[in-house]
């Protein structure tokens, strides 16, 4: 079964470096609660990202795109052990080709209640449950064909994890979690129903007490030594994901009225650099995608894998105080992908070569004594080649955004436990 494999590739290629990670990190002796009244917990991977960009197809302009995401989640704990949160996810993409126009946006938010409590010192426990509402639009344009579906989405999900710290300072945490979602997308055509079960982890933070939170006089200049060589940091948005369920879809007329897809995808992404010397960082960024979907109805299937794995230079401005904080990159990518898509009667297999290189600037906002909210401008480069045929689709332009960092010392922990409450 292919999601058995999803899942043993998710152990390897996540624990392995994680593993890394909390082998130069010392194990916190007396951590603070994520649970404690008062407290901010957030997902390390909050993010918002556009670009823009001009294509060509076979080095023939072919229009342009432009899309941006926006992924924010957020938790406060009114009294020990309650916390009430919300998850913001925001999506759009615009593309504008010579022979077409679409357009595919989708906007949803979750309200979510979690009860967590800390067993011991390295073990917290939670159990969360979240609602949620929105809507998707697609829309496609080809000389006098157009269609316009808009859907109304309906979700929930309910999951249990556990938090383990990788240092006090921040409760920064690596957090597996386990759950079941289910969402309905429905239009005044069709009905989309998903549910399933999933195991995901990743980086969340939280800020344990006031003291650790920097008034807006400290922001500018902090850097506490960051960017001495031996320091390290991780992008917050390092996560991964397996699920396994199903799809069932419902339409209004026409000679397919309802039909189920069993659905099965894994995805990766993770980023790592390291100070080699005062102001400048090597690293890696990598992500792989994998997902196999069995229509028994019509008798297909289709696949998709992917990979692509980016080293990364860093270089701060060398200069005192606040202006160090600032940043210029470097990076330079390749990765494959393959598509299949299989029938009683045929199959067909594309496999393609990817290339990326993309430069730009950024600046560290310490808003916290590890954590640094980084926004960023740069431009980049990529290409998509299918090998049999050799077509080939290249985009360039500006992209931007910003994410969480956390830094940290290889052997160094920070005794949290002296300004706030210790684990309830």
């Amino acid at each position: 079964m292919k999601h058995v494999h999803f899942l043993r590739a998710g152990f390897f290629l996540v624990f392995f470096p994680v593993s890394i990670l909390m082998a130069q990190i010392t194990p916190p002796s007396a951590a603070v609660s994520p649970f404690t009244k008062g407290n901010w917990w957030f997902n390390a991977g909050n993010n918002f990202w556009f670009d823009q960009d001009k294509v060509k197809s076979n080095d023939t302009d072919d229009g342009k795109e432009n899309s941006y995401g926006l992924n924010q989640s957020l938790y406060y704990f009114p009294v020990d052990h309650f916390g009430i949160g919300i998850n913001y996810q925001s999506s759009r993409d615009n593309e504008n080709r010579n022979s077409y126009d679409r357009i595919t946006s989708s906007n949803i938010v979750y309200l979510n209640g979690m009860y967590g409590t800390s067993v011991n010192d390295k073990l917290n426990l939670y159990g969360k449950l979240g609602v949620g509402f929105g809507g998707e639009r697609s829309k496609y344009t080809a000389g006098t064909y157009s269609n316009d579906y808009q859907y109304t989405d309906f979700g929930y999900n309910m999951a249990v994890g556990a938090p383990y710290p990788l240092c006090q300072e921040s409760a920064f945490t690596f957090t597996p979690e386990a759950g079941w979602s289910y969402k309905q997308s429905k239009s005044d055509y069709s009905t989309e129903k998903t549910s399933g079960f999933y195991f995901q982890s990743q980086f969340t933070a939280s800020l344990p007490c006031d003291d650790y939170a920097h008034d807006c006089g400290e922001v500018d200049d902090y850097d506490d030594d960051w960017y001495d060589a031996g320091s390290n940091f991780v992008g917050g948005n390092t996560y991964f994901r397996f699920f396994t369920g199903q799809t069932t879809s419902e339409y209004s007329g026409g000679d397919m009225n309802t039909y189920e897809k069993n659905y099965n995808y894994f995805s990766l992404n993770a980023e790592y650099m390291r100070y080699v010397s005062h102001n400048l960082a090597v690293g890696a960024g990598f992500d792989t995608y994998l997902s196999a979907t069995n229509d028994k109805q019509h008798s297909t299937k289709q696949s998709q894998s992917s990979w692509m794995f980016t080293p990364k230079v860093q270089a701060n401005l060398p200069v005192d105080g606040k202006w160090n904080n600032s940043y210029g990159y470097f990076g330079g990518g390749f990765g494959l992908s393959k598509t299949k898509s299989e029938s009683s009667s045929s199959s067909s297999t594309s496999n393609y070569i990817h290339t990326d290189v993309n430069l730009g600037i950024g600046y560290n906002i310490f808003f916290a004594r590890s954590f640094a909210l980084s926004p960023y401008l740069g431009y980049d480069w990529n290409s998509s080649k299918e090998k049999s045929s050799n077509y080939k689709t290249s985009y360039h332009g500006f992209e931007g955004g910003f994410y969480i960092r956390h830094f940290f010392k290889a052997g160094e922990t920070r005794q949290a436990q002296d300004k706030c409450p210790p684990n309830q």
